[in-house]
């Protein structure tokens, strides 16, 4: 016997005490160490031919956002193996992803998985909206991803035409409304070197770059009353201004029709209206065709083709063959108030309504230039307008109505793949392609 302390303790006791420990230890053995942490790149590459010039945010699990830039990595350390949740922010309204913004990837330890995500971007268009307001005003979303306002201050200013070099925007400006007259503009897409190019009582509109880009053809128009409207040449930096025709007439809605041809609407040869040609040095007059309301009149590219409105049968946009031909009518059975060219000149995106006038809607539809193929583009609940071509003929940019929010869309050519390139609380519309910007859409 052993004693220990005033207790005696045996042999056989402390033994089974001896027991019962190691018994413990082999039933609760302590916890292996975690395995090492894992690593996770991410890359966002981005297509189309804009940025997101802020870049974006990543998240993985509940982990800090880490920042990334477009077509750049972020690296991600210390990530437990597993599942983890990585979702990408930030996207500028330009920007959209291929899926949703949140997947799923697995982590194994000591290594580093690879994520590539898709972003699509674009850029290069100006457009009219407001700012908060005060008119119309003029913004350019840049190639680079940012958007700059161009023209502030009180009155409105209606955006019109591009320079052919892609670096000035044409538009016309107000400053007191749309009831009074005004003149023409330009100013460079950073919004630096605004040039005044008209000066007039009269209200100047609808300003058209010549083909070589040196002049532009306008109409002047005595506001109110507008029962004359006479066209003038200005060259593109504002000098040389004089009117094409003797004045006292209705000459309006000039555009060019390649080369030195300039197409418009006129009364001179006894109708309301013909269609009229002539060269830019005001000398071969003449009627092309003669239709009910003839006006809007729009070349094709290479001038071989004309698209006009007329009124004859219902307003419909119709497209005839230049120096003559038999006019075409592009929507037989509905209503069309506006057309664009294709780059190929083989197809126009067209603007159609049902419903007109009581309860008006309105989409976008695609057509060919003879009439044929004539296909929806947009859905009637979109009410979409102002649809034009980018410079490759891939995308179709326009101003759609969504839960009263009216913002700017792109498109693919057959309306495939339509996403809103804008946000904010007031509305966009009429955007421009930059006749320069990139391909790659």
């Amino acid at each position: 016997m052993v004693m220990l302390g005033r207790s005696p303790v045996t042999l056989s006791s402390i033994a089974t005490l001896l027991t019962a420990c190691a018994t413990e230890r082999i039933v609760n053995p302590p916890p292996p160490p975690p395995p090492p942490p894992g690593s996770l790149s991410v890359v966002v590459n981005v297509t189309g031919n804009g940025t997101d010039a802020d870049g974006f945010s990543l998240t993985v699990g509940t982990l800090p956002a880490v920042h990334i830039v477009p077509n750049g990595a972020a690296t991600v350390d210390g990530l437990p193996p597993g599942m983890h949740t990585l979702r990408l922010d930030d996207v500028a309204p330009q920007c959209y992803t291929a899926y949703t913004n949140t997947q799923s990837v697995i982590i194994a330890s000591q290594q580093t998985s690879s994520v590539q995500l898709l972003a699509t971007c674009f850029g290069g268009i100006a457009y009219n909206g407001t700012d908060g307001g005060n008119g119309y005003k003029i913004f350019y979303l840049g190639e680079d991803g940012r958007t700059t306002q161009l023209t502030f201050g009180p009155g409105t200013e209606s955006l019109r035409d591009w320079t052919r070099d892609g670096t000035r925007v044409i538009f016309e400006s107000r400053p007191n409304g749309f009831s009074t007259a005004g003149d023409l503009y330009s100013i460079k897409i950073d919004g630096t070197d605004l040039q005044r190019l008209t000066t007039d009582p009269w209200d100047d509109q609808l300003p058209s770059v010549s083909p070589d880009g040196k002049s532009i053809v306008f109409q002047r128009v005595n506001t109110p009353t507008s029962v004359q409207a006479s066209l003038y040449i200005v060259n593109t930096d504002g000098t040389g201004e004089h009117a094409l025709l003797d004045l006292g007439h209705m000459d309006f809605d000039a555009t060019w029709a390649g080369g030195d041809t300039i197409v418009f609407s006129c009364d001179r040869f006894g109708a309301s209206w013909d269609l009229c040609a002539v060269a830019s040095d005001g000398t071969g007059l003449r009627k092309v065709l003669s239709s009910v309301g003839g006006q809007n009149a729009d070349a094709s590219p290479d001038g071989t083709r004309l698209a006009f409105e007329s009124f004859a049968g219902g307003q419909a946009f119709w497209v005839a063959p230049l120096p003559s031909g038999t006019p075409v009518r592009l929507t037989p059975d509905e209503v069309s108030y506006s057309a664009a060219w294709s780059p190929d000149g083989s197809q126009l995106v067209i603007g159609t309504a049902i419903g007109v006038p009581n309860n008006p809607e309105y989409r976008l539809e695609r057509v060919n230039w003879d009439g044929t193929g004539l296909t929806p583009l947009t859905e009637f609940f979109d009410a979409a307008g102002d649809g034009t071509w980018s410079a490759d003929g891939k995308r179709i940019v326009y101003f759609a109505r969504r839960a009263s929010s009216q913002q700017l869309w792109v498109m693919k050519h057959d309306g495939t793949d339509a996403h809103p390139i804008t946000a904010g609380p007031y509305p966009k519309f009429h955007p421009l392609w930059n006749p320069k910007a990139q391909p790659g859409l």
